[in-house]
């Protein structure tokens, strides 16, 4: 494939400290037992490969919507419904290939957040932390992997997101508690005495 050219649709779209502003989108069905079109590209961040892209948001009468993103249906469920909440948002991120300015931007930012900030970003962080995926696996009785840890993340401090660690005190205080155990666990923090 040199170039390829179809209608896609937005499924999810986010912004982290670790890799910035990221997009998930669905591409047509296949036609004709034809493989994936991406299929043999390098992936990840240091060696993917590098596309082009253009997009142009469209209507369902294949128009082209004049102010894309404004009405409450473009939005993220949780910016839609959720009430205007000051929830830290990462910096935007420096050009493509410049790795070390993007680790140093996000520590900066990490930096630079409150507790509870922090507890958001480590609960987002540890999820794909291998030693936490088995420990959240060992607790729940669920396979170690990504989903696993942040169902276990939310479950054990009673929320639906993350983000919602900061906003509840219950919740950020289960946060402390579920942190201190899985430090004790690995051995990244000595058991208290009794």
């Amino acid at each position: 494939m040199t170039a390829y050219e179809a209608e896609v649709r937005l499924i999810r779209w986010g912004e982290s400290s670790s890799v910035g502003p990221w997009i998930n989108l669905e591409l047509p069905p296949l036609q004709n037992g034809a493989g994936h079109p991406f299929r043999g590209f390098p992936t990840g961040h240091q060696h993917g490969q590098r596309f082009r892209i253009l997009f142009e948001a469209i209507d369902d009468n294949e128009e082209p919507l004049r102010d894309p993103g404004t009405s409450p249906e473009s939005r993220r469920p949780d910016e839609a419904s959720s009430p205007n909440v000051d929830v830290p948002r990462p910096p935007p991120t420096h050009p493509a290939g410049a790795r070390e300015a993007r680790k140093t931007a996000a520590k900066e930012f990490y930096a630079s957040l409150d507790a509870r900030g922090r507890a958001v970003a480590d609960a987002g962080r540890l999820t794909e932390v291998v030693a936490f995926q088995r420990f959240a696996a060992e607790r729940s009785g669920l396979p170690p992997d990504r989903d696993t840890a942040n169902a276990f993340i939310l479950a054990a401090c009673g929320v639906g997101r993350k983000r919602e660690i900061a906003l509840s005190e219950t919740a950020f205080d289960a946060w402390q508690q579920l942190k201190t155990e899985f430090d004790i666990a690995t051995g990244r923090l000595a058991e208290p005495r009794r």
